[in-house]
């Protein structure tokens, strides 16, 4: 080349580029994007968690209050959908402070399905409905305009009422 090669540059080549320094940024996507502006931001995750005004001691962020501040502090990227995307990672609407360090590392979070069942209760502490008992089955005939033609017109039945609870 004819000169320095500077930051801005190495933005350019990642940006034109389908390659990655990093492996797990090679997927691209909206996450990708959250990572390489994270590590443009700040040193460490929770320097960038302090910047976006998540607190130690929360445990998990809504994902329209995630998209927002991550738009306030200037992500380019698609912040409604990373914030989605880190959202389904945490198996629903919020995204849990754990789960987002794990994504900001690139490490793969654990399995949200995992997660949900470890918040179920135990199973002798679940209330069971209790079992439905089904019927025997009637092959026999009724016929329904027989019996209804000794009632009265007001009090003939012309469905089964006697399964209705």
């Amino acid at each position: 080349g004819l000169g320095r090669v500077w930051r801005d540059d190495f933005m350019y080549l990642s940006k034109v580029s389908t390659k990655s320094s990093h492996a797990r940024l090679a997927q691209g996507g909206p996450l990708a994007e959250l990572i390489a502006f994270m590590k443009r931001e700040a040193e460490h995750i929770d320097a960038f968690l302090a910047k976006l005004g998540i607190a130690a001691c929360q445990m998990e962020i809504s994902v329209s209050d995630l998209s927002a501040r991550l738009t306030a502090v200037g992500f380019e990227g698609d912040a409604l959908r990373a914030a989605a995307h880190a959202a389904r990672s945490s198996g629903g609407s919020r995204v849990t402070v754990e789960v987002l360090r794990s994504l900001l590392a690139g490490e793969r979070p654990r399995d949200a399905a995992s997660t949900i069942a470890s918040l179920a209760p135990p199973v002798a502490m679940r209330i069971r409905p209790p079992p439905m008992y089904k019927e025997a089955w009637n092959d026999s005939v009724d016929d329904l305009s027989r019996k209804n033609m000794s009632k009265c017109h007001s009090v003939r039945s012309y469905f089964d009422r006697s399964r209705k609870e």
